[in-house]
């Protein structure tokens, strides 16, 4: 991608998250005053392969939904423990990376690594919303998630 090109792609997704902008110099530039108002904003095109639907979180990178699970999980669940979770995780890239012994690594076509962990971050974040609607039951939310993130390893 040139250069200008690509100045303008990252400009035009930070100006669309409302981010503050600055130029080539370092100055700070203004933002649309639309972007200031959430149901004005407009949902980015321009959207990396690699990332969530937000465009926030890098679904390929497993410590980065690792990461934007547990921000949704201590949200819902404050003061809860998330090592059952984390321990999930780190055995689901071990899995995936041939690390787990007696194990080889997976790298099918679509059911990979980066499928996985979007489908586990989309339903970290539908558990979360359905577990605020209701009494809270924090082993149901991590029953939940470590299912999503070890079914597609095994």
């Amino acid at each position: 991608m040139p250069r200008r090109a690509a100045v303008y792609h990252l400009v035009n997704r930070a100006s669309v998250r409302g981010l503050p902008l600055t130029d080539l110099k370092g100055s700070v530039t203004t933002a649309n005053p639309a972007t200031k108002n959430n149901k004005n904003r407009i949902m980015s095109q321009d959207r990396r392969n690699d990332y969530d639907v937000t465009n926030t979180v890098q679904v390929s990178d497993p410590i980065s939904v690792r990461n934007a699970v547990y921000e949704i999980f201590s949200h819902t669940f404050p003061g809860a423990s998330y090592d059952k979770i984390w321990l999930a995780f780190y055995d689901f890239e071990r899995l995936f990376t041939g690390r787990y012994p007696g194990y080889k690594g997976c790298d099918t076509t679509y059911h990979d690594m980066q499928h996985t962990l979007d489908m586990t971050l989309a339903l970290a974040r539908l558990v979360a919303g359905y577990e605020r609607s209701v009494e809270p039951a924090t082993r149901r939310a991590s029953a939940s998630v470590i299912s999503s993130v070890c079914c597609m390893s095994w």
